[in-house]
């Protein structure tokens, strides 16, 4: 008779081949197949690797959530705007997109590696949209037009934003695709960091010149709006 916290418990214990699958995979079809329902004396706890997986996503969720908060603060500051600093920080989503694109073309799921290097990714997506930004806010300082400032501005910072890119991608491709041997640890990591950073740069390049715009359009319509005031006769 076994016992857990002063209750009777039944271990189920199973090795998986993670040349076909993974734990969280199995532990999440378990979920959905195994209903006890008919016994309400009864609880199903999944531990192991699923419970270890469920604390490291927990943390580092709050830890993303806290880089994000901390980055936003000292954007805020910097530029002293909050528009500006949600267009640089709007382009985080755009890396998630890649890399959840790169999982499914690949038929991988969505595993703690992965899901690391959401958040390794958020900072060089940052990086270089906070680039191309900070160009373009130093181009309207020089006198320069919002529409000849976006132009200039991405044509100029295009080359070591599309370098910086291609070069971090080739470094990823090895242990992405197990040149010349595969770890199926790294793997994830390497491949959901190096697609969703390629996809991230090409749409950052389009999109964020566009919000940036659309952000100072919004400027321009708050500014030519008059509060009424009331006095007293």
């Amino acid at each position: 008779i076994n016992r857990q916290d002063l209750q009777r418990v039944v271990r189920l214990e199973a090795s998986v081949d993670t040349n076909k699958t993974t734990s969280l995979f199995v532990n999440r079809k378990l979920q959905t197949t195994v209903s006890i329902s008919k016994y309400p004396d009864y609880s199903v706890i999944f531990g192991g690797e699923q419970e270890d997986a469920g604390k490291s996503f927990k943390d580092l969720g709050i830890s993303m959530l806290f880089a994000v908060a901390v980055i936003f603060g000292i954007f805020i500051l910097y530029f002293n705007s909050i528009g500006t600093t949600t267009v640089i920080i709007g382009s985080i989503p755009f890396g998630i997109v890649g890399v959840l694109f790169a999982l499914m073309i690949h038929g991988m799921p969505l595993s703690f590696m992965s899901t690391l290097a959401i958040v390794a990714l958020s900072g060089s997506i940052v990086a270089n949209t906070l680039m191309l930004i900070t160009f373009i806010e130093e181009l309207r300082q020089k006198g320069m037009s919002i529409e000849e400032a976006i132009i200039n501005g991405g044509a100029i910072r295009l080359r070591p934003i599309f370098l910086t890119t291609i070069s971090t991608v080739i470094g990823l491709v090895p242990s992405a695709y197990g040149i010349p041997t595969l770890d199926p640890f790294v793997q994830p990591l390497s491949l959901a960091f190096g697609w969703g950073l390629l996809f991230a740069t090409g749409v950052t390049l389009i999109f964020v010149p566009v919000l940036y715009r659309v952000k100072e359009d919004f400027k321009h319509i708050a500014s030519k709006i008059s509060i009424p005031q009331f006095r007293k006769s």
